[in-house]
């Protein structure tokens, strides 16, 4: 039996571009194949991890969503998702954001809550 670099046909994503994503780390100066491959596997793997919870969650639809994501990544139960939250944030509309700047500054001031 003899050890070879794993093939390309194995993964779906891209080598070179796990590669560059992984030299993005200044504590980072080289990378094996073998380091890549499994990079590349586990980002597979938590990529169909996560369209499987919102496609389960949306009750089967044909179309994943921004929504969809940002849904299953900000109402996790188990919060495994939970390190997501600020990078896939639930959308809100300006007048919210606005609503809600007014009442972090009216908190601020020490005074009541209100609503704008």
């Amino acid at each position: 039996m003899s050890m070879t670099s794993p093939s390309k046909d194995l993964v779906r994503l891209p080598l070179s571009k796990i590669k560059t994503i992984m030299k993005s780390s200044p504590d980072v100066e080289n990378i094996g194949i073998d380091a890549a491959f499994c990079m590349s596997k586990a980002a597979e793997l938590f990529v169909t991890y996560l369209t499987a919870q919102a496609y389960y969650k949306e009750d089967n639809r044909k179309t994943l969503e921004y929504s969809h994501l940002a849904n299953i990544v900000n109402s996790d139960d188990d919060d495994i998702l939970g390190f997501l939250q600020e990078i896939i944030p639930q959308k809100i509309t300006i007048r919210e954001y606005r609503e809600i700047i007014a009442r972090e500054k009216n908190t601020e001031k020490g005074g009541d809550e209100t609503q704008v």
